[in-house]
């Protein structure tokens, strides 16, 4: 009896011991948007957290664990409120039925997140992305991806996220972007 009643707290041991030891690797990424009117003053400015794809999660793990090929260059692109419906963690570069680009803006790519270096487990772009709004247009957020085609379906999506409510923009309006990661272990 006692060896049953000893085998049982070993194994009760060994699966709080494993518990114990997990690993928890957390992603994060925060946007800063602001608005800014032609005469230089700020017409709004929202942070939003983002929904890392599981893309984006294949990505990482791919690149530091299996030797994928990483991705040197990412760029951002906007989420037009039109026809919105949802965002989803199974959404790619090619498959998001919830949603479509915003190309309302007149550079001829999505605009390139040139990051600074890491530290402390951060990273972001010190200098913003800047999108020259050139229509009345509503977004709901935006998305972190590998390719820079406005429009294009290739690429890994890395991230996407969304505003608290849509936000409004007109002609002649700069649209100022700083996307930062951060990982978290326990």
């Amino acid at each position: 009896m006692f060896g049953s009643i000893q085998s049982h707290f070993k194994s009760l041991f060994e699966a709080c011991a494993s518990w114990l030891l997990e690993d928890t690797i957390k992603i994060k990424g925060r946007w800063t948007y602001e608005a800014w009117n032609p005469d230089g003053s700020l017409a709004w400015r929202e942070t939003i957290d983002n929904m890392t794809t599981l893309a984006g999660l294949d990505n990482i793990i791919g690149v530091q664990l299996a030797g994928t090929t990483q991705v040197t260059t990412w760029y951002a692109g906007l989420i037009d409120n039109a026809g919105y419906t949802g965002i989803a963690a199974a959404d790619t570069s090619g498959t998001h039925s919830g949603w479509v680009e915003s190309s309302a803006y007149t550079e001829s790519v999505r605009q390139t997140w040139t990051p600074g270096a890491v530290s402390g487990q951060s990273v972001t772009n010190p200098t913003a992305m800047s999108f020259s709004i050139n229509a009345t247009v509503t977004i709901k957020g935006g998305f972190l991806i590998s390719n820079n085609t406005k429009g294009g379906t290739t690429g890994t999506l890395f991230a996407t996220g969304l505003f608290g409510s849509a936000q409004a923009l007109v002609s002649g309006q700069s649209l100022k972007v700083t996307y930062t990661c951060s990982a978290t272990g326990s």
